[in-house]
């Protein structure tokens, strides 16, 4: 899957005055600050808990009780960055992963673990790199240097709720994907999107567990309904497969950061999730990070909640 550019080019010649001019530079000025204002930050040392307090008369928004906040982004590695992934595997704990589980994410094409200290120098360098393409690259902002977007995500999850990580977005034909659930097996999928189900439970420690699934959407949207703690909602949404035998769990305290990429063979799942082509057809790989940023759940305070967390964690 790629993204072409195209170059429009008009032979129509405009005649602008002065005071014109200078009315459309100063629109383009503030365009471009608006767009390096909005756009996402990779770096992690901009993804704590410094964002500015709101503006007096409007309360900062409370996280509630059983909330878990985390960040994450897919960093895309050229070929020379990508020969940096040994080193970078160096300082995961792969064995944070249950040796069955990696066995299973194994044949899927799929590597994971934990970098429990400080963010090691390699991993910061792909950070790095990719801050300075999303302030430099106007294709970058746009998201349209490739189909894997390197702009940082924060999502806030309730026990047990289900959030949903973007990879790629919808994409017009048809994709194979194939995986391996003690058999290797394909499936042809529509208009398909990528993207991970994610799932947080907090523990009493102040670490939380987290699960991540890949999943395939597509097709078209049909209605559905959505239970929720007041009832049900209708919905609208497309068929989806969740790959449950590829589902990674980990541990993670705060600051701590999960890794997941594809192996160095491109197989199964990991080819089709962990490797992109760019606008300019180069192959890049993908590296998902995941940070614990913040739990609220204080079982001095709150054993209700951290009974339900655990009931969460043991029913799904």
């Amino acid at each position: 899957m790629s993204v072409h550019l195209c170059k429009l080019k008009s032979r129509t010649t405009v005649q602008v005055s002065a005071g014109r001019l200078e009315s459309i530079l100063l629109r383009l000025s503030i365009c471009l600050l608006f767009i390096g204002t909005v756009s996402g930050c990779a770096k992690w040392s901009h993804l704590g808990d410094t964002a500015k307090k709101p503006e007096i008369g409007f309360p900062e928004p409370q996280m509630s009780p059983d909330a878990v906040a985390i960040d994450a982004v897919f960093v895309r590695l050229d070929e020379q960055s990508a020969a940096s992934l040994k080193t970078a595997w160096a300082s995961v704990n792969e064995q944070a992963i249950d040796i069955n589980l990696r066995r299973k994410l194994d044949v899927n094409g799929i590597r994971a673990g934990v970098i429990l200290g400080e963010t090691p120098l390699t991993v910061q360098r792909w950070l790095n790199a990719s801050e300075k393409r999303l302030k430099e690259d106007v294709s970058e902002q746009a998201q349209i240097a490739a189909d894997v977007s390197s702009h940082f995500q924060r999502l806030v999850c309730k026990a047990g709720r289900r959030k949903e990580l973007n990879l790629r977005g919808v994409h017009e034909g048809q994709l194979v994907l194939l995986h391996n659930d003690g058999a290797p097996k394909g499936k042809t999928y529509d208009q398909p999107s990528l993207l991970f189900e994610v799932k947080m439970y907090p523990n009493p420690d102040g670490t939380a567990n987290i699960r991540i699934a890949p999943e395939v959407q597509y097709g078209l949207s049909k209605p559905s309904f959505i239970g929720q703690d007041l009832g049900w909602r209708r919905e609208f949404r497309r068929d989806a497969d969740t790959w449950r035998e590829a589902t990674i769990e980990a541990k993670l305290s705060p600051g701590q950061l999960l890794m997941v990429t594809g192996t160095d063979e491109p197989i199964g799942l990991g080819e089709s999730f962990f490797w992109t082509e760019t606008a300019e057809r180069k192959k890049e790989r993908v590296v998902l990070l995941i940070r614990l940023s913040k739990t609220q759940l204080d079982s001095l305070f709150d054993a209700e909640k951290t009974a339900a967390s655990l009931r969460a964690m043991e029913g799904s």
